[in-house]
């Protein structure tokens, strides 16, 4: 279940976030966090760069990330932008 703690910041049950921010969108998961660039287009679409997610933030960024579990964020964004009713399009 999704819970809106900011304009453009959800929480999930499940253990995750997101938040929006200028020209990017972070994935927070338990004490890990990545960053994805995001910018608003010429529409109302938040264009999401999905090859951005490489690896996590420090202390984290030794670790990569598998395909697995980035098709996992990516399902994860893709749940949390809908609850907040952001049109998007993955590139």
């Amino acid at each position: 279940m999704f819970t809106k703690i900011g304009p453009n910041e959800v929480t999930n049950d499940q253990g995750f976030k997101i938040k929006i921010g200028r020209g990017f969108l972070t994935y927070f998961e338990r004490n890990k966090s990545i960053g994805l660039n995001a910018e608003y287009g010429q529409g109302p679409d938040l264009i999401i760069q999905t090859s951005s997610i490489r690896k996590w933030h420090p202390p984290f960024d030794n670790e990569p990330v598998s395909s697995n579990k980035k098709a996992e964020i990516i399902a994860r964004i893709e749940e949390a932008l809908s609850f907040l009713q952001v049109k998007y399009r993955l590139i």
